[in-house]
């Protein structure tokens, strides 16, 4: 049965264009979600890596694994811009049949200094994508002999869809309304040159351009809390995904340690699909963050609600300036 299920979702490509990946903690994995939030954070440069495991309870595991780097440079065209330059990769694996899918793509943005408050930047990725299976690990009608499944088969799939180059770009607007409070939001087209994608050699079946809104506000409520409320939409072809959350931050100060502790959820809303709580941290230059798909769909027949476990950490570094610096206003919040 599982084979069957992993051999539907390589024929659907027949009827339907295919689909990309998601996280559940879209805001830890910002090089996946904005090719414009390359380089948008405090500091001169970042590592991230974020690992999924889903649906481990119904079928074999799908597991999901990134890993990022980007840098920003403070000097831009003009007075208080900046660039920054990414490099993102992720690996997919999904069912019995072992169905792979492989991308590394380049990023790039630049920051456009609009005020001493606010910016908008520019971003765009270009992508490598591979995707491939296992054929021998299933089973076809011709290849029974009465016994067992020895026979030869005649289906002509390739165990490996065409490889392409991809184009992603994305807007961003950022913006310190007071001292208190900053709010983000962004708008992104991935997809650009919908690549083929078929292992039919059926030059129709293409990716489909995948659009995403998000936006987000960081509210300072006292010296110790923060509130964080998120909002993610995607729509791709037939399919589409809204989530909406938050979660609150604590400041965490002893005599020998300091750090923040967050804690919060977020919500699946389309078809009901799942409640995500979300738990974090942050120590030093590190970040910490772990989320589990609690599924409430249809499906938590099945899954007993379980659907995925995420855990994504960053580390974000600051390179010391020489001696004698130029000092170029850089708008980082």
């Amino acid at each position: 049965m599982r084979r069957l299920l992993l051999l539907v979702g390589l024929l659907a490509p027949l009827f339907v264009t295919g689909q990309d990946i998601h996280w559940s903690q879209f805001f830890n994995s910002p090089l996946t979600l904005n090719p414009a939030q390359t380089g948008s954070f405090d500091g001169s440069y970042r590592f991230g890596v974020i690992y999924r495991d889903q649906w481990s309870s119904v079928n074999s595991p799908y597991n999901t694994f990134s890993s990022s780097f980007d840098i920003t440079f403070p000097e831009g065209l003009w007075e208080g811009d900046a660039v920054s330059g990414g490099l993102v990769m992720f690996n997919d694996n999904a069912g019995d049949g072992n169905f792979t899918t492989t991308n590394v793509m380049l990023s790039g943005a630049y920051h456009k200094a609009i005020d001493r408050d606010s910016r908008v930047t520019l971003g765009l990725q270009v992508g490598y994508t591979q995707k491939r299976y296992d054929f021998g690990e299933f089973f076809f009608a011709d290849m029974f002999n009465g016994q067992d499944f020895s026979l030869p088969t005649n289906e002509n799939a390739s165990a490996e869809a065409p490889n392409n180059i991809n184009l992603h770009a994305g807007l961003q607007y950022d913006r310190k309304i007071t001292e208190d409070i900053y709010a983000s939001a962004g708008f992104a087209a991935f997809n650009l040159i919908t690549p083929r994608e078929s292992f039919f050699n059926n030059p129709n079946v293409r990716l489909g351009m995948r659009y995403v809104g998000h936006g987000e506000v960081n509210i300072r409520l006292n010296e110790k809390m923060t509130v964080n409320p998120r909002f993610l939409y995607m729509n791709q072809t037939r399919a589409q995904e809204f989530s909406i959350g938050g979660d609150v931050g604590y400041k965490l100060v002893t005599p020998n340690f300091e750090a923040n502790l967050f804690g919060g959820a977020w919500f699946r809303a389309t078809g009901t699909d799942a409640i995500i709580p979300y738990i974090g941290g942050e120590y030093k230059n590190f970040r910490l963050g772990l989320s589990y798909d609690v599924n409430v769909s249809s499906l938590s027949e099945v899954s007993r609600g379980r659907g995925g476990f995420e855990i994504s950490l960053i580390y974000i570094g600051k390179i010391k300036p020489p001696p004698i610096t130029i000092v170029v206003p850089c708008l980082r919040f």
